[in-house]
């Protein structure tokens, strides 16, 4: 009997699921799961800065969430122009 793997994460086989098992890093659905969660998080920021002032903390997350954005971006797009 095989254990439930989670959807994204891939195993050498159902029992050893130690260093290999790691999350895909081309699972679109992921990708596009972070932009999401980073612009909301982003936009978030940017109105509370607007309402509050923005502090060096607010700068900081808009630029950690913009590289994380950017960097799920060029996964969709090494994801997209592989061969299958």
């Amino acid at each position: 009997m095989q254990p439930d793997r989670l959807a994204g994460y891939k195993a050498s086989d159902g029992i050893d699921i130690g260093k290999d098992a790691v999350a895909d890093s081309d699972s679109r659905v992921r990708n596009w799961g972070t932009v999401g969660a980073f612009t909301l998080i982003i936009a978030l920021t940017v109105v509370e800065g607007v309402d509050e002032g923005f502090s060096l903390w607010d700068w900081l997350v808009i630029a950690v969430g913009a590289v994380f954005i950017v960097q799920a971006l060029f996964r969709l797009n090494a994801s997209r122009s592989a061969p299958t």
